[in-house]
C-alpha cells in the first residue's frame, strides 16, 4: 500500500503519522509475558492414553468407511455411479417403476398350520 500511495488521491493514502501511536507489537496483542502462556493443568496419562487409543481406532478402522462413503457420494452427485447407469436417459416414472417393483404376495408365516378352535381342559 505504501508503494501505490503516489498514485491515489490525497484522501485515500495511508497516514504517514506514528502507527498505533508507537505501541509495540506485544503491546498491541497484549501477549502474556513469558513462562505465563500455559495455566491449563495437564491431562492425566490415563486420560491421554484412553484418547489416543480412540483416534487411532478412528483412524484405522472408520477412516476408511468415511472415505469410501465420501467417494462413494461424490459419484453419486456428479452421476457417475455404477448403479445409476441403468437410469440414465429414462423418464421418472420408468426410473421409479425400476428402482421399487411391485411387492410379492407374502407366504404365511407357519406352513401346514391350522388353526383350531378346541379349548384346552
Amino acid at each position: 500500500m505504501w508503494d501505490y500511495q503516489v498514485h491515489l488521491p490525497p484522501e485515500c493514502r495511508l497516514s504517514t503519522d506514528s502507527l498505533w501511536d508507537g505501541a509495540s507489537m506485544h503491546q498491541l496483542a497484549q501477549t502474556p509475558a513469558p513462562g505465563r502462556e500455559n495455566k491449563t493443568p495437564r491431562i492425566a496419562p490415563a486420560t491421554m492414553e484412553a484418547l489416543l487409543a480412540w483416534s487411532l481406532r478412528m483412524i484405522e478402522d472408520i477412516g476408511p468407511d468415511i472415505v469410501a462413503a465420501q467417494h462413494e457420494f461424490q459419484q453419486l452427485e456428479a452421476k457417475t455411479h455404477p448403479r445409476q447407469a441403468d437410469f440414465h436417459g429414462l423418464p421418472v416414472r420408468q426410473r421409479v417403476e425400476i428402482s421399487s417393483p411391485a411387492p410379492k404376495p407374502r407366504e404365511p408365516l407357519f406352513r401346514g398350520y391350522k388353526p383350531t378352535t378346541a379349548r384346552i381342559s
